[in-house]
């Protein structure tokens, strides 16, 4: 079996024309550097090409590439006009310690920004496993709903299938309904088994609106445990918006945990919470709004602080995490104040458009 090339053909594409140019740049550089006296320290410049491979090609290939700049810097000594001079190897050792504490410092900032994209994304899945640890009771009864239809199903299926004589399209419709328990036991628990891995993001046509309808599924039993009435006001058919789907999942979630927290603090007797999505020529927005006793001005001026939280037992990233995601995906996490009471958390993310463009 032929071996699959691991890149795209337009990231190929991009990656030979880059290689191209920095390659031109070099032979560039070499020949303006042997025409030049080396009173003039032009081997410097090939600083530049060892910049521009940094985040176009992989480590390997940028110290091969900076080894070999220091290679046609030395090698051009011999060849240029005052390059045995004094001054000329001065300038070769300065053109020299240039391209190598370039590479160097620039090898260490990529791989500094490496452990820190890694290390948010170790908190952003601590965070989703925090928020289903916190649902686990919901969701063992949103599996336990289908698992006991199933049982029923299967039993009326056997008496059907028992009786004298065998009444067949009743037994034909209990296994129809065993076939759509399962598939949602299944779903329900898939959905758990993506906000709990560690799959990198991977971007893609969403349906907001199916995302807000799976997370009220996760959450239902809590919802009912708690007497809070949930009002939904999606549209028939989502907007779709571009994303990573676990990692926007993260956010309504958390935004509804929150909400859901909030009322178990209230002493009311109107319990509430609104699910919202509106849609503009540019953006989706979903909107979370609870009638809870809202935020406090100390809540409201730490809102989004790490490691800030006037929960007891919380760590303080929820919120924090899920603006960082909300802007990584071109769009926005905000908080107002609902009215007299409560308050309302709403995400706007980019609009795809016909085409499918954002």
């Amino acid at each position: 079996m032929p071996r699959k090339d691991p890149l795209p053909a337009d990231a190929r594409a991009l990656h030979w024309i880059t290689g191209a140019g920095v390659a031109l740049l070099i032979l560039a550089i070499f020949v303006v550097d042997v025409l030049t006296d080396r009173l003039i320290a032009v081997a410097v410049l090939y600083v530049v090409p060892v910049l521009l491979s940094l985040r176009a090609f992989p480590r390997a290939q940028v110290m091969a590439l900076a080894a070999g700049c220091v290679v046609l810097t030395m090698l051009g000594t011999p060849l240029t006009r005052f390059g045995m001079t004094e001054a000329g190897v001065v300038n070769l050792a300065i053109s020299i310690v240039a391209i190598v504490t370039t590479g160097y410092l620039g090898l260490r900032t990529l791989s500094h920004e490496a452990a820190s994209h890694e290390a948010r994304e170790h908190l952003r899945r601590l965070s989703r496993i925090g928020n289903l640890g916190e649902l686990a009771s919901s969701i063992a009864h949103e599996v336990n709903q289908p698992l006991a239809a199933i049982a029923g199903s299967a039993g009326a299926c056997r008496r059907w299938l028992e009786a004298t004589p065998p009444d067949l399209p009743k037994a034909r419709e209990s296994l129809d309904r065993i076939s759509r328990d399962a598939a949602r036991a299944g779903d329900v628990v898939a959905g758990v088994r993506r906000l709990a891995s560690r799959k990198a993001a991977t971007p893609e046509w969403t349906d907001l609106g199916e995302l807000v309808e799976q997370c009220v599924a996760i959450a239902r039993a809590e919802l009912d445990r708690q007497q809070i009435r949930l009002d939904l006001d999606l549209p028939p058919e989502g907007p779709m918006v571009w994303g990573d789907r676990v990692q926007i999942q993260q956010i309504i979630l958390n935004l509804l945990i929150n909400a859901i927290e909030s009322l178990s603090q209230n002493g009311a007797a109107e319990r509430r919470i609104h699910v919202g999505v509106t849609r503009n020529d540019a953006t989706i927005a979903l909107s979370i709004a609870d009638t809870g006793p809202g935020l406090s001005r100390e809540a409201a001026g730490h809102l989004w602080e790490p490691f800030w939280t006037s929960k007891e037992g919380g760590v303080g990233l929820g919120l924090t995490i899920s603006r960082t995601i909300a802007e990584a995906h071109g769009g926005a996490l905000e908080c107002r104040p609902r009215g007299r009471a409560g308050a309302v958390f709403e995400l706007r993310l980019p609009l795809a458009q016909e085409g499918g463009n954002v």
